[in-house]
């Protein structure tokens, strides 16, 4: 942890003044990690990993949670095996434009990199937060499987074309998984923000819990700033988060799968 301690204030420079690069937003998103895994040292290396392994083995003695828990694995990578295929077929249809009312009263900027860093720093904290807590964990994906593939069936019957205003808005991982295309027209509803919003919901933990709103909220203002969304892309998408995350959740407690606070 000493090391983090040292890269943090050797590097003190960029926190201050940001490099707006991609190599700087990186290195910076990589500071704010450092920083909290510094400040959360002894959580960290006394008891979480410890904490983990426990809550783990206790619930695959039980079968019941093992064969849900499997399937939900098999079934999300069956998704991620299908989806860009389905979205980069989406790419090349047919479909139709709108002038936004919200998008013509100002000029688009690009705020890719502040996304990116929003976005991922809400799935490092997510993580951090159900690893330790095998239910939820296994909810959570559960609940993802279902927003995707619920926003799947949403573009394909409303083909929207993106705003011919659009910035694109890059997305390293994503990219990595639709032979490098940079999507825009997979629109109606906003992926980002329902993610966002659906990370909120999954975590307990009333900080956590207001830090995810407040990216959310963000990230909503600098996706429509960048022209990437139309607004009702945007607007719908907390609703679909909403219904999913509690179909999940009555869903499991009907199993008989409580999930932990």
């Amino acid at each position: 942890m000493k090391l983090l301690t040292i890269y943090i204030v050797i590097n003190s420079k960029d926190f201050l003044f940001f490099d707006k690069s991609k190599a700087g937003y990186l290195n910076s998103f990589f500071i704010f990690a450092c920083a909290f895994i510094n400040f959360s040292e002894r959580i960290i290396i006394s008891t979480y990993p410890t904490r983990v392994a426990t809550n783990w083995k206790l619930r695959f003695k039980e079968s019941r949670f093992r064969l849900f828990f499997i399937a939900t694995v098999i079934f999300s990578l069956m998704l991620a095996y299908v989806a860009p295929r389905i979205l980069e077929i989406n790419e090349v249809r047919e479909g139709f434009s709108f002038v936004d009312p919200v998008l013509s009263l100002f000029s688009p900027v690009d705020l890719t990199w502040w996304i990116f860093l929003m976005l991922y720093g809400g799935v490092f904290i997510t993580f951090y937060y159900i690893t330790e807590r095998p239910v939820r964990f296994m909810m959570g994906f559960q609940a993802y499987f279902f927003l995707l593939s619920s926003r799947l069936v949403a573009m394909w019957l409303l083909p929207l074309k993106a705003p011919e205003t659009l910035i694109p808005l890059f997305d390293p991982f994503i990219s990595s998984l639709s032979s490098g295309i940079v999507l825009k027209h997979d629109l109606f509803f906003s992926g980002h923000i329902s993610v966002a919003v659906l990370f909120a919901y999954i975590v307990e933990n009333k900080t956590l819990k207001y830090i995810l709103v407040a990216l959310a909220v963000l990230m909503s203002v600098f996706i429509l700033l960048q022209h990437v969304h139309y607004t009702i892309d945007i607007f719908v998408a907390p609703f679909f988060s909403f219904a999913i995350w509690r179909s999940i959740e009555v869903f499991n407690k009907k199993l008989g799968f409580i999930p932990e606070t």
